[in-house]
C-alpha cells in the first residue's frame, strides 16, 4: 500500500461578508450584458475530462485501542488504557512531553510537543531551511509509517508555512515587541489521485519542524481513497468558466453598498480537483470540482485574492440522488432560474475580455 500526506482546504468564496455557493452546472450560457463588471480570463483551461471515477474515503482510526497503538507508534511513553481520556468527538492522551488527540468523526489527529505548543519556543531557535524541513518531514512520516494509502494515491509536497513570533524581553515590558522571527516551520503535504489533486476532508497532513530540525508536531486529516466502481459525466472547463462569470455577476449585484461592488475580476488560474462530500451514511465521497483563483477589484480600487469552486458533475441532482449525498447548505448551488438569465436580471452586467492564455499553477 502506498502512503500519502496532504494539506489543502477549499472553502466557498467569501466576498465582503457574502458567502458564494459553488455554481451549478445547469445554468445556461452567459448572456450579452452591458459593461459594468469586467471579468478577465488569463489562464489556460485544464484538459477536459469526459468522466470521473468516484472514490470513497475510508476512516482508519475509530477506537481507544487505535489511539493507544497510534500513541505508541508516535513515541509516547508509558501509555495504557487508563491514560486515554474520552473527550467530545474522540480521545486524548499525554505522556507529559507529547499531547495526542484524535477526532474520530472528522478523522483529525494531532501530535504536539507540549512545551512548544504552550509557547516555549526559545528566544533564538535555529530553524532549518524550507528544503531541509521538507526532507525531515518526509523522513518522519516514512520512519513512523504514519500515512496509510492505496495504490491510487500519491504523496505531494505542497508548501512550507512559517510560524512567526515577536518577543518582548522582561526588561522591555510595556514596549512594542521586536521584529517577528521564525520559530517553527510547517511542512504541508497533499493527496493526489493520479494527476488530480484532492482537497478538503481526508486529504491533509502537516509536520512541524522546530529548533535545529526537531519534529515538534504532526497534524493529519487523512483517509485512504478507494474506488466505488461508479463514474459520472463532467462538464467541460469552458462551461465551468461561464458559470463562474454568471455567479460573480449575480453576487456583485446582491451587494447592498455600491462602493463595495466589484469593478473588475481577474481569473488567473483554474484547476480540476476532487473534494469530499458527505453522504447520508456519514461517508466521505470525492466529487469533481473546478477551482478558480484570481483577484477582485472593487469600485474603490481596493483588491483582494479570491478562491471559488464550481461543482463539475453534468447532472448534479441525479448525482446527489444516486450517491445519496448531503451537501451542506453553504455549499448548495443557487436555485435555477425559471427563465433564461437576461440583462434585466443582472443589470450590472458582465463583459468578457479574453487575453492570451498562460499556465499559472495554483499554490
Amino acid at each position: 500500500m502506498k502512503t500519502t500526506p496532504l494539506f489543502l482546504v477549499a472553502v466557498p468564496f467569501l466576498l465582503i461578508g457574502i458567502m458564494l455557493p459553488p455554481a451549478t452546472a445547469q445554468l445556461g450560457r452567459l448572456p450579452a450584458l452591458r459593461p459594468a463588471l469586467q471579468v478577465t480570463i488569463s489562464y489556460a483551461l485544464p484538459p477536459a475530462r469526459a468522466q470521473q471515477t468516484i472514490y470513497r474515503l475510508v476512516p482508519q482510526l475509530t477506537t481507544s485501542q487505535d489511539v493507544a497503538d497510534r500513541a505508541r507508534l508516535l513515541g509516547l511513553q508509558g501509555i495504557g488504557p487508563n491514560q486515554i481520556q474520552q473527550v467530545e468527538d474522540g480521545f486524548a492522551v499525554s505522556d507529559g512531553i507529547w499531547d495526542y488527540t484524535l477526532d474520530t468523526e472528522r478523522q483529525f489527529e494531532s501530535l504536539l510537543e507540549h512545551s512548544v505548543m504552550t509557547g516555549q519556543t526559545g528566544y533564538s531557535p535555529v530553524i532549518p531551511t524550507a528544503e531541509q524541513c521538507r526532507q525531515l518531514a518526509l523522513e518522519f512520516l516514512a520512519n513512523n509509517n504514519l500515512i496509510e494509502g492505496t495504490r491510487y494515491e500519491r504523496l505531494n509536497y505542497e508548501r512550507p508555512n512559517e510560524i512567526l513570533r515577536a518577543f518582548v524581553r522582561l526588561e522591555d515590558r510595556g514596549q512594542p515587541p521586536g521584529n517577528p522571527r521564525v520559530v517553527l516551520r510547517e511542512v504541508v503535504f497533499g493527496k493526489y489521485i493520479g494527476s488530480t489533486p484532492v482537497i478538503g476532508a481526508g486529504s491533509q497532513v502537516s509536520v512541524f519542524i522546530g529548533d535545529r530540525g526537531q519534529v515538534v508536531g504532526f497534524m493529519s486529516n487523512w483517509m485512504p481513497a478507494v474506488p466505488t466502481g461508479q463514474r459520472l459525466d463532467v462538464v467541460p472547463p469552458a462551461q465551468a468558466a461561464d458559470l463562474l462569470k454568471i455567479q460573480l455577476a449575480a453576487a456583485n449585484q446582491s451587494l447592498p453598498d455600491p462602493k463595495l461592488q466589484l469593478r473588475q475580476v481577474s481569473a488567473k488560474a483554474c484547476r480540476y480537483a476532487l473534494q469530499g462530500f458527505t453522504n447520508k451514511q456519514g461517508q466521505q465521497v470525492l466529487m469533481p470540482i473546478y477551482q478558480f483563483q484570481g483577484q477582485l477589484t472593487d469600485k474603490r480600487n481596493q483588491t483582494c485574492d479570491f478562491t471559488y469552486r464550481v461543482l463539475a458533475p453534468q447532472n448534479l441532482a441525479e448525482v446527489k440522488r444516486s450517491l445519496d449525498l448531503t451537501i451542506p447548505p453553504a455549499l448548495q448551488p443557487p436555485p435555477l432560474p425559471q427563465q433564461p438569465i437576461t440583462p434585466k436580471m443582472l443589470p450590472r452586467g458582465v463583459i468578457i475580455k479574453q487575453v492570451p492564455p498562460r499556465q499559472q499553477p495554483l499554490h
